[in-house]
């Protein structure tokens, strides 16, 4: 594409082979064209001068290409030069035209100082980056020195590149025809006073709103004494326009040089914090890729933090961190970058903040542009921002209702539902901000005209808010997000606008399944009820009320245990915060209290009676006593055991209440000992109800209650009530059966974390059904073999219940084909840990490159470039995936553990997944429906737990040094830990009580390479034992063996190893290592040497080599299992028919 029309050289933008745009300066030839090999050199000698680190602000000519027919000149390319700058939006602000300035004469300085003189000097070359870093580009030393006063065809040709006649060369330049010699002239060089001048131009120019100082004219006028530019210099300030004058004086001795003007005017004309504080530190990032600029930038704000600012300095670092929002590549740096701008943004003036930062965060939201963190985090910011702007011009006045809303416009329906959460909860500031900004401007405008414009911004936030939460992309956390913000929206929107459209929309929250979506609604409508008024009270909200309160056929048992008793609480609470607020009328205000009172008396909910004992003490107050003694007491006397002495007082209403209707409870005291766990791992939609929320459960075990099991409960004398609990896993199904006689005693010895009741464990495994029957007569009939015999029954007990069963008994014998699907190839190193997403969309591999790259499995046959999809750079050597969509987990060899979250949006009819890209931040566990609640590693001193909830170490179980270096620790649900050591030690732990209950070691002590749990049942895996209950591991160790071991008893009930063909038959009739007679270890020498060997010392400071064996054990649900093994082999296993087992691949 043509850049620029000029005579002498054409100006074109090309594309480089390597990528990235260039600028390229074209001579095309005459026919008496000179020879160009001088130039060359020329060029190459300044390139060369230039070179160096410390030319910071010079831009020279990269390389010199000759043709027949033409010459090529080629420079890197940047988007904006000075001239363009100047009249493009936002315009430069007094301290940014300083700035630049400070840096032109600093480029200036740097190119006389090594020998080079520029010779064409103006705004097109001086090039101007996004964060207003400049670059002095272009050099002419190939452009004649001196031109002729009476002939302006010359200057045209060499100089007047644009055809505005704008002249930047210095007076001594001209020279009249006749009175020199024209050849001695063509060979004399350029000046740096000659530079001076012109350099002078450009600033007046830049101080001048891009108003050129000279034209050709002009300039031949001030060369004859005949103008004086001091006249067009008089808008400029005082101590800029001395220094102009001063850089364009005719005489050129009189001229100082660039370093001269930085010494001597610098401190008068530019703030002391540019030379010392911001030209380093700029100059410093400018090797740096964005995303390390960030980091720069985040290690600079923690060293300033607490101290003063200007707000002229730092609107500097406003616009660098505004090129670094867009130009950083990482997640986190990005949203680093973005909370970094609302800081800067809030130490700067209100124009800087409308028509900087405000651009830049509203094209984050550009579709496609950046991730779902980031955006919320740019919608934050643009909030906090838009709220701390005191003024805005008269031309901004429909900033919100044409620029700002319709660049948001889009989220409702297309953004991902975090960011349409963060556009909810900031929406009611952005509604008041508009409101504020409209009453401050000062229009000269109508009433008519100002009321125009309020009604225009008050139906587009309330189409922003019908888009948001009655939409069908509407979701129970957009319209939780809503509900606290609604004082604002609803004094934006005026009292008809709240009760035409905000109530009545609102009360669509009430249809919500979600409990707590219905519950926010009571807690938070109530700070709109004065903006309703008593019409809109009794129209909209207090029949919402009568409807959250349960009929009385419905006050049964499962009512009262289910989530809505936390909405009937919000909804009397309601009642009382409209009660004070005095909203209500007197004849609704004691029909309600009828209403509570009668709920009262069939209720021992301590939630419910706490907010009812508010409401009628709020009420009490509201009435005179007489109004009190003889309306209110009576209606709420059914509920009462002893009339309250003090009726205005909760604590003295709460003692009075009635008992409450026990019956109506659930298992008193269960608190989830043995219940609940299950209950959180049941999806909905298993069971007839919701499961209680941990708020809820919470709340009911401090009133020394429990969390009752939504299944029904029939109750009877002697009877047993049975709770029928479905698992996460297909075909699993745990039926616990309690005496109801001894349930209390149970439950209330289980809440105090220990039983002494003997319980009578058996396990029963068939066709993947499991059956738990737990009664309080009976001894105990489990002893685990090789276990401590001082472990408590709970731990025998919970050995059966908890470890993993065979969820898929019934699957039929699936079997690799060997078929190659795809070729990965863009790890550098050795691949050692591949983890599969749960949802299976996706699947990540560490690698000893440290990276860990994440591969799109369901395009895996249709894409052919096999590329990676995104790529997460941490010195990563190792990870796991948690059982949530997309969280990862990865370590690397530095010690750290990262948690990260993969961002991908799926799309429906057959298009491929769009990944986002990658958040490094530790993922917040309460949002994973079934995962572990801590992240599990280990290093030299043991095994570690973090809780990434409360961001701190969990528990740390030590590692016994005989045993040497942990290896594998494969979790299995949340209460059991087995892990397995280098010298072959499989030890089971109990993470409730944080204890070993069993620990054996392989017979030869070789190191454990590879476990997983056997997922099938015996009969299918080649065992005879068709009742064994117990759960059965793959434990690979040893040369090529695979051993299936009872880690309840410690025993091998099988072996499979690899014998090559070649080997002998001595080789095949020995027994396999992991059946053979374990030889007693003699005690360690009590000398040094044979303590470091019981310790393994040498294992912790040189690993040894690993012996070649298996390392990866993938089992099915179908009985057979797929090994991978050092010597690049993978096979198939079918104990239960080894005629059928092959090898898939290998070398």
């Amino acid at each position: 594409d043509a850049a620029g029309g000029g005579r002498f050289l054409k100006t074109l933008l090309c594309l480089h082979d390597d990528g990235g745009l260039v600028v390229v300066k074209v001579y095309y030839k005459r026919d008496d064209v000179p020879d160009l090999r001088g130039y060359e050199s020329r060029l190459l000698e300044i390139r060369e001068r230039l070179s160096g680190p410390a030319c910071v602000h010079v831009l020279p000519f990269q390389a010199f290409l000759e043709s027949d027919r033409a010459a090529y000149l080629i420079r890197p390319y940047i988007f904006a030069d000075l001239y363009h700058r100047l009249s493009t939006r936002p315009f430069l602000s007094s301290i940014e035209k300083r700035w630049i300035a400070f840096q032109l004469l600093h480029a200036l300085a740097q190119v006389h100082e090594r020998g080079v003189c520029h010779g064409d000097i103006k705004c097109e070359n001086a090039l101007v980056t996004s964060w207003n870093w400049v670059y002095l580009a272009d050099f002419a030393s190939y452009k004649p020195t001196y031109l002729p006063v009476d002939n302006p065809a010359d200057f045209s040709f060499y100089f007047d590149t644009g055809g505005r006649r704008r002249c930047y060369i210095a007076p001594e330049r001209f020279y009249e025809s006749g009175t020199s010699d024209v050849g001695q002239l063509a060979v004399q060089r350029l000046m740096p006073e000659m530079d001076i001048f012109s350099m002078g131009c450009v600033i007046a120019e830049l101080f001048m709103e891009g108003k050129a100082l000279f034209d050709l004219s002009k300039l031949l006028s001030y060369r004859r004494g005949e103008y004086d530019p001091s006249n067009d210099l008089a808008q400029v300030e005082a101590p800029m326009q001395q220094l102009v004058m001063h850089m364009i004086q005719l005489e050129p001795g009189k001229r100082l040089s660039a370093a001269a003007y930085l010494e001597q005017w610098g401190p008068r004309l530019f703030p002391a914090y540019f030379e010392a504080v911001l030209h380093p530190f700029f100059t410093a990032l400018l090797p740096m890729d964005a995303d390390e600029r960030v980091a720069a930038m985040l290690i600079v704000a923690a060293g300033y933090q607490g101290r003063e600012s200007t707000a002229n300095g730092m609107v500097l670092i406003t616009v660098l961190l505004c090129t670094l929002v867009r130009g950083a590549k990482l997640q986190e740096a990005k949203t680093r970058a973005v909370a970094l701008l609302s800081k800067a943004a809030a130490l700067c003036d209100d124009d800087t903040r409308l028509q900087r930062v405000v651009p830049y965060l509203l094209s984050m939201m550009l579709k496609g542009e950046a991730p779902a963190s980031v955006q919320c985090a740019a919608l934050r910011s643009l909030s906090h921002v838009l709220s701390t702007i005191d003024t805005v011009p008269t031309s901004d006045a429909k900033i919100f209702n044409e620029y700002i809303l319709p660049a948001l416009s889009l989220i409702p329906a297309e953004a991902e539902e975090s960011v349409r959460v963060e556009y909810a909860g900031i929406l009611a500031q952005l509604a008041a901000t508009a409101h504020r900004f409209l009453m401050r401007l000062q229009m000269p405008a109508t009433s008519t005209q100002q009321q125009e414009q309020m009604g225009a911004l008050r139906s587009a936030f309330t189409g922003v808010f019908q888009d948001l939460v009655v939409s069908p992309r509407s979701t129970p956390f957009t319209r939780r997000a809503i509900l606290p913000h609604l004082p604002h929206l609803a004094t934006v929107l005026g009292r008809k606008l709240s009760n035409d459209f905000l109530l009545p929309t609102m009360i669509t929250f009430l249809n919500d399944r979600d409990w707590q979506t219905r519950a926010a609604f009571f807690r938070d409508v109530s700070c709109i009820a004065s903006q309703a008024g008593f019409s809109g009270m009794e129209a909209f909200l207090l029949p919402c009320v009568e409807q959250a309160r349960p009929s009385d056929s419905s006050l049964s048992l499962l009512a009262l245990a289910d989530e809505s008793e936390a909405v009937i609480a919000e909804a009397i609470g309601f009642l009382t915060r409209v009660v004070e607020g005095r909203h209500m009328r007197k004849r609704s205000l004691l029909a309600a209290t009828a209403r509570v009172a009668a709920k009262l008396q069939h209720t021992a909910s301590t939630a419910m009676r706490a907010a009812a004992s508010d409401f009628i003490a709020a009420a009490a107050r509201s009435l005179s006593p007489a109004e009190t003694y003889a309306l209110l007491t009576p209606l709420v006397m059914p509920a009462m055991a002893t009339e309250p002495v003090i009726m205005t007082d909760p604590r003295s209403v709460a003692a009075c209440f009635r008992p409450g209707d026990s019956s109506q409870t659930t298992l008193d005291g269960i608190g989830n000992a043995c219940l609940f766990t299950l209950l959180n791992r049941t999806p909905r939609g298993r069971l007839g109800r919701r499961r209680p929320s941990p708020t809820t459960c919470s709340r009911r075990r401090a009133a020394g209650r429990s969390c009752q099991a939504p299944q029904q409960a029939h109750r009877g004398n002697g009877a047993l009530t049975t709770f029928t609990l479905l698992d996460q896993l297909p075909s699993c199904c745990y039926n616990a059966t309690f005496s109801s006689c001894s349930r209390r005693k149970w439950c209330e010895r289980g809440l105090r974390g220990r039983s002494t009741v003997q319980a009578s464990v058996s396990g029963r495994l068939a066709a993947g059904v499991r059956s738990i029957h737990l009664s309080s007569e009976g001894p105990l009939s489990f002893q685990p073999g090789g276990a401590s015999r001082g472990i408590s029954d709970a731990i025998d007990a919970a050995i059966h219940t908890d470890l993993p069963a065979h969820p898929y008994a019934g699957t039929t014998p699936w079997q690799p084909r060997g078929v190659l699907v795809a070729h990965l190839a863009e790890h550098k190193r050795a691949v050692n840990r591949i983890a599969v997403a749960p949802n299976g969309a996706f699947f990540v591999t560490a690698s000893n490159d440290e990276t860990c790259k994440i591969w799109d499995s369901r395009r895996l046959e249709k894409d052919i470039s096999f590329r990676s999809k995104l790529t997460y750079a941490s010195q990563a050597c190792s990870q796991q995936a948690f059982e949530s969509k997309n969280d990862v987990a990865s370590a690397s060899s530095n010690g750290s553990v990262h948690v990260w979250r993969v961002e991908y949006t799926s799309r429906s009819g057959g298009a491929p997944d769009r990944y986002n890209g990658i958040i490094g931040t530790p993922a917040p566990l309460s949002h994973l429906q079934h995962s572990p609640t801590s992240t599990h590693f280990q290093n030299c001193s043991g095994i570690h737990a973090w809780d990434l909830r409360a961001d701190t170490l969990a528990w740390t179980l030590p590692c016994t040094s005989n045993q040497a270096r942990p290896r594998l620790i494969p979790l299995r649900g949340c209460a059991w830990l087995l892990t397995g050591s280098s010298r072959g030690y499989l030890t089971l732990w109990d993470m409730r009580f944080q204890l070993a209950v069993n620990s054996i070691q392989q017979p030869q002590g070789f190191p454990i390479d590879a476990l997983a749990p056997a997922l099938a049942p015996p009969t299918k895996l080649g065992l005879q034992e068709s009742s064994l209950a117990t759960p059965l591991v793959y434990v690979a160790a040893g040369p090529q063996e695979i051993g299936l071991y009872d880690v309840e008893q410690g025993k091998c009930h099988q072996v499979l190893r690899v014998i090559g063909k070649d080997e002998p038959d001595s080789v095949r009739s020995e027994l396999p290592y992991a059946i053979r007679r374990a030889q007693k270890p003699l005690p360690p020498a009590m000398d040094a040497a044979g303590l470091a060997r019981h310790l393994s010392v040498a294992e912790l400071q040189a690993p040894p080599q690993r012996p070649a064996g298996c390392r990866a054990l993938l089992p099915t649900g179908a009985g057979p299992l797929l090994s991978g093994g050092s010597d690049g082999c993978v096979r198939f296993w079918d104990a239960a028919r080894p005629d059928a087992s092959f090898m898939v691949s290998g070398p």
